[in-house]
């Protein structure tokens, strides 16, 4: 199972500008990740972990937050 500080090592590799990650943030709509951010997460992630995140789901609620990621992927296991 993936952990929550993988998916924060993941995000800083993929992350817009050079900001910390913050949990009071959104991530989308702070800039932390943007649409080319999010399609090399979700790559990553099917190479590095065999998860995948379908483009149906809402994505944007999905890559909200750390814990929002989290979540997702602990509930498609």
């Amino acid at each position: 199972m993936i952990t929550k500080e993988q998916i924060e090592n993941m995000i800083n590799e993929v992350k817009v500008g050079d900001a910390p990650l913050n949990n009071n943030i959104n991530l989308i709509d702070s800039g932390v990740l943007d649409s080319f951010s999010i399609l090399v997460f979700m790559t990553d992630l099917k190479t590095k972990y065999d998860m995948h995140i379908s483009m149906d789901d809402n994505i944007s609620g999905i890559f909200s937050s750390v814990e929002s990621i989290y979540n997702y992927i602990k509930d498609k296991e």
